[in-house]
């Protein structure tokens, strides 16, 4: 299930910036250091014969239903950031799906929106996918926290980018029980939060993969 390398834009780091992820989720990490690593992986999301490429556009429909995943960490990745070379295949991962773009990409009121959270994924050693160059994480082995809602963007609220996040560490249910409660703004309360201020108080590590793709409701 590795992602097709022959659907990639030719540039992840172009992808990342004309579609303004990183400033929009992480202005405090936009920049260079912070984007080598996400360039040295590669996180597939395959819904049914779909798969999520750096801002290719989905319907609602064919995305409706939680998809499978699939990291591959390079060996490239781990010499791109000191803080990598932690990561062991005893490490845990904690995956989100977030919309920066609730209920517009102009009107934050609502932004982000959290779709789903789950946490505990780990390293395959076993997967057939695994090589002395790529290390697998799949959702062999998953703990969902906050169950997967699939997009459903309001009419005529233009393009929404749906952002898939991996990152090194766990959560846990306290961690949660504010989104589970309020997924807008991940219950914050306050317009355009969400991923950023939930990573730092869970405490979680590096990001470490991403993909998004667009939906829109017309």
């Amino acid at each position: 299930m590795l992602l097709d390398t022959l659907n990639l834009p030719k540039s992840i780091e172009d992808s990342l910036t004309k579609d303004e992820i990183l400033k929009d989720l992480f202005p405090s990490i936009v920049s260079s250091s912070a984007i080598e690593p996400l360039k040295q992986t590669l996180l597939s999301v395959q819904y049914g014969p779909h798969q999520v490429t750096f801002g290719n556009q989905l319907t609602k429909e064919s995305t409706k239903d939680l998809p499978k995943f699939q990291a591959a960490l390079t060996q490239p990745f781990f010499a791109a950031s000191s803080n990598n070379k932690n990561i062991s295949n005893d490490s845990k991962f904690t995956l989100i799906l977030t919309d920066p773009d609730a209920p517009s990409r102009t009107d934050k009121k609502w932004s982000e929106y959290c779709h789903f959270i789950a946490t505990n994924l780990k390293i395959n050693t076993s997967s057939p996918a695994a090589t002395s160059n790529f290390k697998i994480i799949d959702d062999s082995e998953i703990d969902v926290l906050v169950d997967y809602q699939g997009p459903a963007p309001p009419k005529g609220t233009g393009l929404h980018r749906y952002v898939w996040l991996l990152f090194e560490g766990i959560v846990k249910e306290s961690d949660v029980a504010r989104v589970k409660e309020n997924r807008i703004n991940w219950g914050y309360g306050t317009p355009a939060t969400g991923v950023e201020r939930f990573v730092k108080e869970a405490n979680l590590g590096n990001l470490i993969a991403i993909n998004y793709f667009i939906t829109e409701n017309k």
